[in-house]
């Protein structure tokens, strides 16, 4: 039997730029603004941005395995995005969950 596909859609910069400011506003947990960006950027899913290692970036591209599909994927990321990944694991190490401060 053949599904139909939704068609895809994306965020307004409105829809972005209002969860982001009341992370940057109020969220206690460090991790949740780089999970939320690296979900943005890839349109990866929680527990797969959650994963990330720094092993799982080079050269501008993040790369996800083990996904619920079980397939591997990789996708580029700003310069500015694989910057602000490295630095976040330099202070702050292996992601805790974040889902529930988000």
């Amino acid at each position: 039997m053949k599904i139909q596909e939704r068609e895809l859609s994306w965020l307004t910069s409105k829809q972005i730029t209002e969860p982001l400011e009341a992370i940057r506003a109020g969220c206690d947990n460090p991790h949740v603004e780089i999970v939320v960006l690296i979900c943005l950027a890839t349109g990866a899913r929680w527990s797969e941005a959650e994963k990330r290692k720094p092993t799982g970036l080079r050269n501008g591209v993040i790369t996800f395995s083990g996904t619920k599909s079980g397939k591997v994927r990789s996708v580029p990321i700003s310069s500015e995005l694989e910057a602000q990944f490295v630095k976040h694991w330099k202070a702050f190490g292996l992601f805790t969950s974040a889902i529930t401060s988000f």
